[in-house]
């Protein structure tokens, strides 16, 4: 048996997602106020030491805060790798860095024997103006530029992108570009409150899905499929 633990490392982000815990805490008059901080590596390396992590994959979420703004996220990466045998993996809102960087990510890892490094790239609209609905103050054009920059060095990594009601429309847009730049694309229906697509339209996004989804990449077909 393996598991999945999650960690945040960091509690600094730079979108304000209006569902998101992190935007809904900070904006809330609660006296539990979110500290805005980076975890400490020593500690993180204290906790993965545990012979537990040896036959579980360890993930870098973004509950609380993006991955990618912590300003030693490669040797998170590094201590994960050290301490873990089924791989790591990071979500991120992807508007975060540089093309350079995911590059080097990508190549650090791919030719590594044990090395699985996975990018889940949380983009829901294949414009800004559509992205920005949800994803408040994420640079679009950069997070896709990043996107690309990571798979077309090899790196191993999704575009994750969530329905909502006023995204929906984007669907096969969104499939196309991806695509174009050889991504898999992994479409979700949002759940949470905000933006929740209706009863209606999640049924032409249905058929939507139905029509793109194989024809984005075969070979990955399963991966692709919707789930909620």
């Amino acid at each position: 048996m393996h598991y999945n633990f999650e960690f945040c490392i960091t509690t600094y982000c730079q979108a304000k997602c209006p569902s998101c815990a992190r935007t809904l805490i900070l904006n809330s008059n609660s006296p539990e106020r979110l500290k805005i901080q980076h975890m400490d590596l020593a500690m993180f390396e204290t906790i993965v030491k545990d012979e537990v992590f040896q036959r579980s994959m360890i993930t870098f979420c973004g509950e609380h805060g993006d991955p990618m703004m912590h300003p030693r996220i490669e040797d998170f990466i590094e201590v994960a790798f050290n301490n873990s045998s089924k791989g790591v993996r990071i979500n991120t809102n992807g508007g975060l860095r540089d093309e350079l960087f995911y590059a080097k990510l990508a190549n650090d890892y791919i030719r590594k024997p044990k090395k699985n490094l996975v990018l889940l790239f949380g983009i829901d609209g294949s414009t800004h103006e559509i992205n920005n609905k949800y994803r408040i103050e994420v640079d679009t054009d950069q997070a896709l530029k990043n996107l690309k920059a990571y798979k077309r060095h090899d790196g191993v990594g999704y575009w994750e992108y969530l329905i909502f009601d006023h995204n929906w429309e984007d669907i096969i847009p969104a499939a196309k570009l991806a695509k174009k730049i050889k991504t898999p694309i992994r479409f979700k229906f949002n759940e949470r409150k905000y933006g929740r697509i209706s009863d209606d339209n999640k049924v032409k996004a249905n058929l939507m899905l139905d029509e793109v989804v194989p024809k984005v990449h075969p070979r990955v077909k399963e991966e692709l499929m919707p789930y909620v």
